[in-house]
């Protein structure tokens, strides 16, 4: 028997990338970039895969940790998030695998703070819905 699959076009994967833009509205050099090690997944209604999702940061800056950290009036660094676009096609199938953050001590926020610099890969679980009907998407 033939299993019909569905194949899902990865580019639905949204990630909190940034571009900063001076004041003088010229486009500065981009700090984070976001790969993926596939482009497409082949899957059959109801299956789960896990994605690979690099975040890569330039040189001498950081992305804070996934886990967000507050001190006791409410203030921290906002946290690196990797979320999927609201789909019937396919959703996220549990929780992010994150690679262990460095820590350091944050002058500005007065507290230890959890970052990543250089490259991070996340595992990103998904999982297409049953009753999704075989094609591209």
């Amino acid at each position: 028997m033939i299993q019909r699959t569905i194949v899902v076009c990865l580019l639905l994967l949204a990630c909190a990338g940034t571009i900063l833009v001076a004041q003088t509205g010229k486009k500065q050099p981009t700090l984070l970039t976001y790969s993926l090690e596939q482009d497409e997944l082949h899957l059959a209604p109801g299956r789960s895969a896990t994605v690979a999702v690099t975040m890569n940061i330039a040189s001498g800056w950081w992305s804070y940790g996934m886990k967000s950290i507050m001190d006791k009036d409410g203030v921290g660094p906002e946290p690196t998030a990797i979320r999927l676009l609201a789909s019937d096609v396919v959703s996220q199938a549990g929780a992010i695998q994150a690679p262990k953050p460095k820590i350091k001590r944050d002058v500005h926020f007065g507290m230890d703070i959890e970052y990543y610099e250089h490259t991070a890969k996340f595992l990103v679980p998904l999982r297409v819905g049953k009753n999704v009907r075989p094609g591209r998407y």
